[in-house]
């Protein structure tokens, strides 16, 4: 069996078992399991349902080292607000918040640095994970703030399914005509699930003999799905052992692949009539196949029809068109970068003005080279590593790679948005004024308290995290 790299990956970081069967059961009985039912047939979650980040965790990030981060991005919105970059009244969105510190953080300094903004104001946390969700409300509700977590970016103002952990202060926007909106992310885009290419090739997965098996759902790749995975990766047991390695397939192999399956389609449904899996990526469905020919590839790429109508071919093909039009020879395609940034800025068009500040690892330009690697209790892994590991990792490490930020920035202009600022983490953070809010925090703070802080907060513009990590803003204006 065969699956894209970025399907495997997508469901890696995102896929729940538990919820697919949970949905399946209901559309084939009309009814939930049962506790019992669900209890024992607890299946594989992706590694971001349960991530643990911070210094005890598998990787750190600048919210983790600092609080004097969502410090600077308070000042930062203020500065705006000074300048009718935005106006009053605001809505603060954040996506990828993990467990919500960094709008929390921006919440009370907000509250800490200005007089009459924070009423005005309406903090939204959005994240599609369930899991993840009920973390950053418990946190919430501990802290006391007036911050809703939302599961889609319609909800930010319509409501609907809205999760709130606190009585949220009326703002008096009157929906998005009258407001301005601030997004901010930190290191969301490194989570997008990609795809990878080298010259003329697309890499897959391929799972040999018959171990586990795995059951994929279709999901739309949009930035609110990204929690729940296009694929679902449903461990079966099995006393066999199964081994996933990454292969590359030009175009030319996958229509030979898929003109197989046309061939004698009656031959091969009698040979792989035991094998069917009930699977598929994106909807191409896979045959465990044994055709005749041993030398022949392992698996046939059916043309199933799919909500993209799609056969792998045409993917394939979208995938290299799109590093081609982008100039990439080698490296990571984030083909779901696409579709969050056009609704990003459909959604943002409907307010009056509107800023999307993001943070991630990477730089300008493609390296030339795959980025791709994992993090384990802070501990690199290389694409060797992770090529050579698959299976035993699958799940249980963080996956990630390098953003190309001039990528991004194409993505965004090409919808008439424009970059207001960009540069790496230590001088933004100089700018946003990280050392005079220090300097404040100094006057009142003990000597035990601020050396603490300080040198957190200065870890961020001294040190390989400032100097690695980008920061940029979009905005319609």
């Amino acid at each position: 069996m065969e699956w894209f790299f970025g399907d495997y990956m997508h469901a890696w970081l995102y896929g729940d078992a538990e919820s697919k069967r949970r949905r399946d059961a209901e559309s084939r009985h009309g009814c939930d399991e049962s506790a019992g039912s669900k209890s024992n047939r607890a299946g594989f979650k992706g590694y971001y349902h349960s991530a643990d980040i911070g210094k005890e965790g598998d990787f750190y990030t600048a919210v983790s080292v600092s609080r004097f981060f969502g410090a600077s991005i308070a000042r930062y919105v203020l500065d705006m607000l000074e300048r009718d970059e935005l106006t009053l009244p605001l809505y603060v969105v954040e996506i990828g918040a993990h467990e919500g510190r960094l709008i929390s953080d921006i919440y009370e300094f907000l509250g800490a640095l200005s007089e009459g903004v924070v009423e005005h104001c309406e903090f939204v946390i959005i994240e599609p994970l369930a899991s993840m969700r009920a973390r950053q409300l418990a946190n919430i509700s501990a802290k006391g703030h007036k911050i809703r977590v939302a599961e889609r970016l319609k909800d930010v103002v319509s409501g609907g399914k809205i999760a709130s952990a606190n009585d949220v202060c009326a703002c008096g926007a009157g929906g998005a005509a009258n407001a301005s909106i601030f997004f901010v992310s930190n290191e969301l885009f490194d989570a997008f699930a990609c795809e990878l290419v080298r010259g003329d090739k697309v890499a897959f997965v391929r799972r040999e003999s018959v171990g586990e098996s795995i059951g994929v759902r279709e999901s739309k790749s949009t930035p609110e799905s990204s929690a729940e995975s296009k694929n679902v990766f449903q461990a079966k047991s099995s006393a066999e052992s199964a081994r996933d390695t990454i292969i590359w397939r030009t175009i030319d192999e996958i229509e030979k692949i898929e003109a197989l399956n046309k061939v004698d389609s009656a031959l091969a449904t009698k040979k792989a009539e035991s094998k069917v899996l009930d699977s598929g990526i994106l909807g191409y469905s896979t045959l465990a196949s044994s055709i005749s020919d041993p030398s022949a590839l392992d698996s046939i790429i059916s043309d199933s029809v799919t909500t993209r109508a799609q056969t792998a071919s045409q993917k394939a093909r979208e995938i290299l068109d799109f590093a081609r039009a982008h100039s990439i020879d080698e490296g990571e395609i984030p083909l779901g970068w696409r579709d969050f940034v056009d609704e990003i800025c459909a959604f943002a068009s409907q307010f009056l003005a509107w800023r999307f500040l993001s943070f991630d690892y990477g730089d300008f330009g493609a390296r030339g080279r795959l980025t791709l690697r994992g993090y384990s209790r802070h501990q690199a892994l290389d694409f060797g590593d992770i090529s050579e590991n698959l299976g035993a990792l699958f799940g249980k490490v963080d996956l990630t790679y390098d953003v190309d930020f001039r990528l991004l920035c194409a993505l965004f202009e090409a919808r008439g948005a424009k970059a207001i600022l960009q540069g790496r983490l230590d001088a933004l953070l100089i700018d946003f004024g990280i050392t005079e809010l220090l300097e404040s925090y100094r006057q009142y703070a003990d000597s035990r308290s601020y050396a603490y802080e300080a040198r957190r907060a200065l870890s961020l513009i001294g040190g390989s995290l400032g100097e690695r990590f980008v920061g940029i803003c979009f905005g319609s204006k």
